[in-house]
């Protein structure tokens, strides 16, 4: 009277045969990802292990931006400048640059040189804001900011 038609039971017995498959698989990968493989780490790394500094300031501190503007008076010019050091084992402090304002026809007006205080770690970037430079040259058509040197900092 009450019999279970034979599309439920074989339903229910591929439903328990799939469902037992992914546990089986699931276990598998927990497994293979658990467990450590022999020789692939390589040796231990210390977390003291320091990359060593070879200096190179002008090739390792970029400058990302440098923005020229006026003070509120108009006359003097102000720069607004981000620098990212590139070195992995390097930091610098006391970082020269030099700024250049050129007229339309190329002849140079003013060259600046000046020094940044502060230090920039590692891999490290870093905001110099409002950086006071010369009474602004009139005729003034193309500026430039580079950096020509700079000391190790120690740590």
């Amino acid at each position: 009277m009450f019999e279970v038609p034979k599309d439920t039971e074989e339903t229910k017995k591929m439903r328990l045969l799939i469902g037992s498959a992914v546990v089986v698989v699931v276990l598998v990968l927990t497994a293979i990802y658990l467990v450590p493989r022999r020789g692939a780490e390589g040796p231990p790394v210390s977390a003291a292990t320091a990359v060593k500094c070879t200096p190179d300031p002008v090739k390792d501190l970029k400058v990302d931006t440098a923005k020229m503007d006026k003070d509120y008076t108009g006359t003097w010019a102000v720069w607004a400048v981000n620098i990212h050091n590139n070195s992995a084992g390097c930091a610098y402090a006391s970082i020269e640059y030099e700024t250049t304002y050129v007229r339309a026809d190329d002849t140079v007006l003013v060259v600046n040189k000046g020094t940044l205080t502060g230090r920039i770690g590692p891999g490290e970037e870093r905001d110099f804001p409002e950086m006071r430079d010369v009474l602004f040259p009139t005729g003034t058509a193309l500026y430039r900011f580079k950096i020509t040197g700079a000391k190790v900092a120690t740590p």
